[in-house]
This record gives structure tokens, C-alpha cells and sequence, in this order.
């Protein structure tokens, strides 16, 4: 897909760049990958529920304001 944006972050030991591409949904629906046990869908309003990472909160920024 399309690029969305860059997110990057100096750590301790390494620089980190999330780069952020739109996708298409496909009918097959999602599964979970090891070591995690669940996955669900969520909405924007759901998110600041969720104990989200300032990192992945800066990506979702991205993805919503474009």
C-alpha cells in the first residue's frame, strides 16, 4: 500500500523507524500470533483505553490525521 509516514525513536542501545503503510482488509478474518493470546478490532475512540505505547499512540496519530 501507500505510505502513510515515519515514526522514529531513539532508544538506549538503537534507532527505531516505524514505517506505516496503508493496507486493504481482506474477508479472511485475523489471527493471533505467538506469544500473543488475543486480537480484536478497536475504534479510535477505544484506544485511549488500551495501555498503548507512546510510540504506537504517535503511529495511530499519523494514520488518523494523514
Amino acid at each position: 500500500g501507500d505510505a502513510l509516514g515515519t515514526v522514529s525513536r531513539v532508544l538506549t542501545h538503537r534507532d527505531l523507524q516505524l514505517h506505516l503503510f496503508d493496507v486493504a482488509l481482506t474477508t479472511q478474518a485475523p489471527r493471533t500470533l505467538s506469544p500473543y493470546e488475543e486480537l480484536r478490532w478497536v475504534t479510535q475512540a477505544e484506544v485511549g483505553a488500551l495501555g498503548t505505547s507512546t510510540a504506537m499512540k504517535d503511529c495511530l496519530r499519523v494514520v488518523w490525521t494523514g
